[in-house]
């Protein structure tokens, strides 16, 4: 009995072993990175996440200086009774307001959720991740294919959360790689100062 231990023992660290070798070796050789893409593709699945980022933080600073909106809801004019309108013109930017007093004399109020911010800034990153350019790399030999992005966004105190799920596959002379999820983390403090607003 005891000897059966024994080799089983052996047999597991041997397994270890052997695994932990041909990690190394891979590692070393430089032929997988360590999220498992060739090394000779990193630079595309780079620009790619660098694109998203760069994207991503012009639609928080868009939500940012426009009171929580991307795009702005359509201006009302005000009037003799009341002559204030849903909108402050902020040194060319349009801020709609949170409360503000209708035409008519009624009170509105747009307060955009946070969930609708997020969707907000996912919508506007989809359509821009569209328009990176990939041409340097397709005149280097590469070739790219891009599956039609779905962002996700989670605005957090301190920071945001992107998540794109668009599957990016690179191929150059044989060497494949592809990656389905690119995630992003923004810092940000546009989650406490929202919150902050709100109450």
């Amino acid at each position: 009995m005891m000897e059966k231990r024994a080799q089983m023992t052996i047999f597991v660290i041997v397994a270890i072993v052997i695994v932990a070798l041909l990690g190394l070796y891979f590692v070393i050789r430089g032929g997988i990175g360590i999220e498992g893409v060739p090394s000779e593709l990193r630079p595309v699945f780079d620009y790619y996440e660098s694109c998203i980022k760069d994207e991503s933080e012009v639609a928080i600073k868009l939500a940012g200086t426009q009171g929580g909106y991307v795009n702005v809801p359509d201006y009302i004019s005000g009037s003799e009774y009341a002559p204030f309108s849903s909108q402050l013109n902020f040194l060319g930017f349009p801020v709609p307001y949170w409360s503000y007093v209708s035409g008519n004399g009624l009170i509105k109020e747009q307060v955009p959720s946070k969930r609708d911010i997020e969707r907000n800034i996912g919508d506007y990153i989809e359509e821009r991740i569209k328009e990176c350019d990939f041409d340097s790399y397709y005149s280097q030999g590469y070739e790219i294919e891009i599956e039609e992005p779905r962002v996700n966004v989670n605005i957090n105190e301190n920071n945001v959360r992107i998540n794109a799920d668009s599957r990016l596959s690179v191929s150059k002379a044989g060497t494949k790689g592809n990656r389905q999820e690119h995630n992003i983390v923004i810092s940000s403090k546009f989650g406490r100062f929202y919150d902050l607003a709100r109450k």
